[in-house]
């Protein structure tokens, strides 16, 4: 009787045990998943090479065709597009006077494309050049403030880039000085000067002796209106471009980034902060959806997200694509200097890209 009752005892002690042990299973793959779930929320649905290691990955590549240590000439930059249907990085750059170009994919930093194009007069690629871009800056805004008779500052940002003319290799130096727009070729041979172009607005005065006319805005304060136009913090954004450049002779300040979803290009003025154009780029376009909306229900879709009625516009176009994976209806409008371009998932009606610009 007292066999049977410790054998008893240890049967419950066992059963007991084992439910222990499978709810504890249970806990700990619950708590594992909601732990999984919350970090897969954060984590990019594609892109799983960052834009720095993509400039790393093109970089390293690129320098296996020299012999000898090689610097960069000019900046790398990095813009997000799509190649055969894959993600990629295009990355571009200067190296000891050879151009390169790389597409790297995205999800795993595999190069599927490369473009080296040497110049014609170079006869091998460990050649230096005599003077850097930061000489050639410095001799271009030397020369420009001999234009005045008191001491200037710049409005902007010096923006260079390596280039060709006639046959020779130049930095082209611009930058605005004292509301004055300046663009230079300084050989990166001997940092001769072979061209200078100087525009003066027409509401300033010719002699450019005047007290100064106002300054530009920084790159950070143009970031701040790009990010408040799109509601997103600076954490939750990826840059693949933040630069000066001047365009129409007007300076600007180009963005371009991305979150998990979409894709982002700005064009600000770099002297009212004002946004002269954006684009919005879903990044993944095929959408479930079985609405199978109209043209008339894309356009309204369209003006809705533009906040505009139909009477307020000019339409200029309302067309069907038909893509590999997907098909949309693009639609463009005018509303005064203003230019709209949408592009309307016909299945679910979501909306694909949008942009616009002043004309």
């Amino acid at each position: 009787m007292e066999k049977k009752s410790n054998s008893l005892k240890y049967a419950t002690i066992a059963i007991t045990l084992i439910i222990v042990l499978v709810m504890g299973i249970a806990i700990g793959v619950s708590f594992n998943n909601k732990n999984n779930s919350k970090l897969n929320s954060k984590t990019p649905t594609s892109a799983n090479i960052t834009v720095d290691q993509a400039k790393d990955i093109a970089l390293k590549d690129a320098k296996k065709d020299f012999t000898k240590d090689t610097s960069l000439d000019t900046d790398i930059y990095v813009e997000l597009d799509r190649e055969d249907g894959k993600e990629v990085y295009e990355v571009s750059f200067y190296l000891d006077g050879v151009s390169y170009e790389y597409k790297v994919t995205t999800s795993d930093g595999k190069i599927i494309d490369k473009d080296r194009e040497i110049p014609t007069n170079k006869d091998n690629t460990n050649t230096k050049k005599k003077i850097s871009a930061e000489k050639a800056k410095d001799i271009a805004l030397k020369d420009a403030k001999k234009d005045f008779a008191k001491d200037t500052s710049l409005d902007t940002d010096i923006y260079v880039e390596l280039d060709r003319e006639d046959g020779k290799e130049v930095y082209e130096v611009s930058f605005y000085l004292d509301g004055v727009s300046y663009e230079y070729k300084v050989t990166t041979s001997d940092g001769k000067i072979i061209d200078k172009d100087r525009e003066i607005p027409t509401n300033k005065k010719a002699d450019t002796n005047s007290s100064n006319t106002g300054k530009g805005k920084s790159i950070e304060q143009a970031k701040k209106v790009v990010l408040k136009d799109t509601a997103l913090s600076e954490g939750k954004v990826t840059f693949t471009k933040q630069k000066q450049d001047i365009e129409n002779r007007k300076p600007i300040f180009e963005f371009q980034f991305f979150t998990q979803t979409k894709e982002y290009e700005y064009e600000i003025d770099a002297t009212t902060l004002e946004i002269l154009e954006k684009e919005i780029e879903l990044r993944n376009k095929v959408v479930d959806g079985n609405k199978n909306i109209t043209q008339d229900e894309a356009k309204k879709i369209a003006l809705k997200d533009a906040n505009l009625s139909e009477k307020d516009v000019v339409i200029k176009k309302i067309e069907l694509e038909v893509e590999k994976n997907y098909q949309a209806y693009e639609i463009e409008f005018y509303k005064g200097n203003k230019e709209y371009d949408y592009e309307i998932d016909v299945a679910s009606g979501t909306i694909l890209k949008l942009s616009w610009k002043l004309k």
